[in-house]
């Protein structure tokens, strides 16, 4: 279903109708599609999964900010639209970023943070990412082909790397695929800037809200390290290393996370 929102429409798939409600970011080049293998082994939850403005299927306009901070405020106006009053919040990668800017920015909202080899501070974009700042890219985007440069992405990002083929690298190309597609692919990236996260810096030492990082022992582009940085930048914050897992944790192990989730949600809610 698509949400309304100030900037344009959100795409959101809403799963269950009991339960605690569960939001949950993507990163890039991803949208909602990461999300699926853990969504289903929630079932006792209500999920909410948003693709971030100018990522899968939401809108993709020339004209609005793909800032961190915006996008916070669109998932704030997507969530009220819905009626959701508070949720627990679940971001990977520049998802777990907005998480971050949202639960500082709109507290009401947010019972919990999960990050899942998440931006924050100042050591993201990643350098794969940052390049796309090249004025050159503008004619390069004309007649590239970006599933040859997802293919390696997930190649670089997972430990399963039998399961990156033409199926997976497919779905996630399809959303920039055409020429306007990867426009819009090259004015998220470009949108990106560590200034967002490290505007909250100090917000995030005096958060009120338990937060849950989840981190790819073998993440080789946000390493483990930086999770430990960022654990130790969020004031009630903990940390778990996931082994066999890459920066796409959910797709190498969704089940571990889904576990994960599950059970940190459901002792919350038992206080």
């Amino acid at each position: 279903m698509y949400v309304e929102t100030s900037a344009g429409r959100i795409n959101t798939v809403i799963t269950g109708v009991e339960g605690p409600t569960v939001v949950f970011l993507h990163g890039i080049p991803t949208h909602s599609y990461l999300w699926r293998n853990v969504v289903s082994l929630l079932p006792s939850f209500k999920t909410i999964l948003i693709d971030l403005l100018g990522y899968g299927y939401s809108d993709k306009p020339s004209d609005k900010s793909l800032s961190l901070a915006s996008q916070a405020g669109y998932v704030a106006e997507v969530l009220s639209k819905l009626g959701v009053e508070s949720a627990h919040v679940v971001g990977h990668d520049i998802g777990g970023g907005v998480a971050q800017i949202l639960a500082v920015s709109r507290p009401e909202l947010v019972k919990s943070l999960v990050l899942i080899d998440s931006a924050g501070l100042d050591y993201w974009p990643i350098p794969e990412i940052a390049r796309l700042k090249d004025p050159a890219w503008d004619r390069i985007v004309e007649r590239i082909d970006l599933r040859e440069g997802f293919m390696r992405g997930f190649m670089k990002g997972m430990v399963r790397k039998e399961r990156v083929g033409e199926e997976l690298v497919g779905e996630y190309v399809r959303p920039f695929a055409d020429l306007e597609g990867r426009r819009a692919y090259l004015r998220a990236a470009r949108a990106l800037d560590f200034r967002d996260t490290m505007r909250i810096a100090d917000d995030l030492k005096k958060l009120e809200k338990p937060a849950l990082l989840i981190w790819g022992s073998e993440d080789e582009y946000l390493p483990p390290r930086r999770g430990e940085q960022l654990k130790q930048a969020i004031k009630d914050a903990k940390l778990i290393l996931l082994s066999d897992a890459g920066h796409f944790s959910p797709e190498d192990q969704p089940e571990a996370i889904a576990a994960i989730i599950r059970g940190y949600i459901e002792i919350l809610e038992r206080r």
